[in-house]
């Protein structure tokens, strides 16, 4: 049976909430991890998709299911 994907929008560019790793350049920190493990009690395999902040709610829905991503814009 095939695992339901479950994706994940994030900027990816603001540690160590979100953002790529240097040697492995895979998505990491405190919000995706978190995520991961949203998506492991949901019986889901996660899937990152980062995003540009600013398409990162007009995404929701079509290109990930779920934002896992810090805001530092406090406008």
């Amino acid at each position: 049976m095939k695992e339901k994907e479950l994706t994940i929008g994030t900027e990816a560019t603001y540690p160590p909430f979100s953002y790529r790793d240097k040697k492995t350049n895979e998505v990491t920190g405190y919000d995706v991890e978190v995520a991961k493990e949203v998506a492991k009690r949901l019986d889901m395999k996660p899937k990152i998709v980062p995003t540009e902040w600013k398409n990162m709610f007009t995404s929701l829905g079509s290109r990930f299911d779920m934002v896992a991503n810090q805001s530092n814009d406090y406008t």
